[in-house]
C-alpha cells in the first residue's frame, strides 16, 4: 500500500509540471530536463538594439585622406541582449587601416567588411566602435557605408538596426603655381661644362617637359599624378609617394625644376626600384628648410644643407652620380656631397613627402 501511494504522488507531481507548461523528459525515476526558451520569439527575452554612425572630425575629404568612423550601439531594453555583433561594410574606395572597440573584439572579416563582436549588452548600455580608413587614390564623388547590428534575442524594433553614412570625396583643385619666372632650359650647369670639355659628349637617357600633356612611361606609387599647365602635378596627403619613369641609369646627371605647392618636401628620385621604396632622393624641404639627399627605405638623411625653402617657388635641383659618389646642386651651386654603396643603378622618378608638388624640365644624361 505504501508503494502504491508513492507512485500516485509521483504521478501527481508530473501532472502538475505539465500543467505549468514545462516539458518533462523522463530519463528514469530520479531525472528530468526542462527545455530552454527560444530567445528569437517575442514571448522570450526582448531588447531594442539601436545603431548610429558618424564621421569623427571635419574637413574636406580628398584621395589619400584618413577618415575615422565612429559606430555607436545602444540597448534600449528592456532585457539584456546576448551575442551582440555589428557588421560594417566599408565603401569599395577606402582602404581599411585599423579598428578599436570599447567592448568585445573587432577586425576585418574579408573583403571590405569589419566585424565587431560586442558580447552582452545590458539594458540602457552603449558601446562604441572606431574604424580608421584611408580614401583610395582614385576615389571621387559619394562613398556610402553601411553598418548593421544584430543579437541572439528578439528585437522589438529592427528598423533601427541598420545605418547608412554617405561622405563626399573631392578631387583636389589643380591651380597653376604662383611662381617666379624660370630661366630658359639649361642643358648643363656651367661647372659641369668644364668637366666635359675635351671628353665624350653625354647622351640623353630621358627628358620630359610635359608639354604634350601626357605621362608616357610613368608609373605611380601612391598619390594622384597628372599633367596640368605644362608640368607634372602630384597630390598626396600623408607619407611618401613616387612617380617612376621606365628608364634606368648607373652614372649620370639628373636635373629638374621642382615646386612645393603645399606640405613638406618634393624632389627627384634616382637609382630607384620600380616603386621608389628602395632609392636615393634629392629633396627640397619647406618644413625643415633644408636641401638634402635621402635614402629609402627609412627616410634616412645622408646629407643636408640648411637653406630657406619656400612653397609655390620653383627650384632647379640636380645630382651628379658616379660610382659611390653623389653630389647635389641647388640653383646651379653644389651644396651636397655624400658617398653610399647601397644602390649602384636604378630607375629615375620624382617624389613627394606629405606634400602636393609640381615638376618640370626633367632630364637625365650619361656621364662622359
Amino acid at each position: 500500500m505504501k508503494r502504491l501511494l508513492l507512485w500516485i504522488a509521483a504521478l501527481f507531481v508530473m501532472a502538475l509540471l505539465v500543467a505549468l507548461g514545462a516539458s518533462v523528459v523522463a530519463g528514469g525515476p530520479d531525472s528530468a530536463t526542462v527545455a530552454r526558451p527560444d530567445r528569437s520569439q517575442p514571448d522570450a527575452l526582448t531588447s531594442d538594439l539601436q545603431i548610429s554612425k558618424v564621421r569623427y572630425g571635419s574637413g574636406t575629404i580628398m584621395p589619400g585622406t584618413t577618415v575615422t568612423y565612429s559606430v555607436r550601439i545602444t540597448n534600449a531594453g528592456p532585457s539584456l541582449a546576448h551575442d551582440v555583433r555589428v557588421t560594417d561594410t566599408l565603401p569599395a574606395l577606402v582602404n581599411y587601416q585599423s579598428c578599436t572597440a570599447s567592448q568585445g573584439s573587432c577586425g576585418p572579416a574579408g573583403g571590405n567588411v569589419v566585424q565587431w563582436y560586442a558580447g552582452e549588452q545590458n539594458a540602457g548600455e552603449s558601446n562604441t566602435l572606431t574604424i580608421i580608413v584611408q580614401v583610395a587614390s582614385g576615389a571621387s564623388g559619394q562613398i556610402a557605408n553601411k553598418a548593421e547590428v544584430r543579437s541572439a534575442d528578439f528585437d522589438s524594433n529592427t528598423a533601427n538596426n541598420v545605418v547608412w553614412l554617405t561622405l563626399t570625396v573631392t578631387q583636389p583643385a589643380s591651380p597653376t603655381p604662383t611662381s617666379t619666372p624660370r630661366a630658359p632650359k639649361r642643358a648643363f650647369f656651367p661647372i659641369l661644362m668644364k668637366q666635359f670639355v675635351g671628353g665624350t659628349t653625354p647622351t640623353i637617357i630621358f627628358s620630359d617637359n610635359f608639354d604634350d600633356g601626357l605621362l608616357h612611361g610613368w608609373t605611380r606609387n601612391n598619390g594622384n599624378w597628372y599633367v596640368v599647365g605644362g608640368y607634372m602635378h602630384g597630390d598626396y596627403a600623408t607619407g611618401n609617394a613616387w612617380n617612376i619613369k621606365d628608364v634606368s641609369g648607373s652614372n649620370f646627371t639628373y636635373e629638374g625644376d621642382v615646386n612645393i605647392l603645399s606640405g613638406t618636401s618634393v624632389g627627384l628620385t634616382f637609382r630607384s626600384s620600380s616603386d621608389g621604396r628602395s632609392s636615393y632622393n634629392v629633396m627640397v624641404d619647406a618644413v625643415a628648410n633644408t636641401f638634402k639627399i635621402v635614402k629609402q627605405p627609412g627616410n634616412a638623411v645622408l646629407v643636408s644643407y640648411s637653406s630657406s625653402i619656400s612653397r609655390n617657388h620653383w627650384y632647379n635641383v640636380k645630382v651628379v652620380v658616379s660610382g659611390t659618389k653623389i653630389e647635389g646642386y641647388l640653383e646651379g651651386v653644389k651644396r651636397l656631397t655624400v658617398y653610399d654603396t647601397n644602390f649602384s643603378s636604378g630607375q629615375f622618378g620624382v617624389m613627394l613627402t606629405s606634400a602636393t608638388g609640381a615638376f618640370d624640365n626633367l632630364e637625365a644624361r650619361t656621364l662622359p
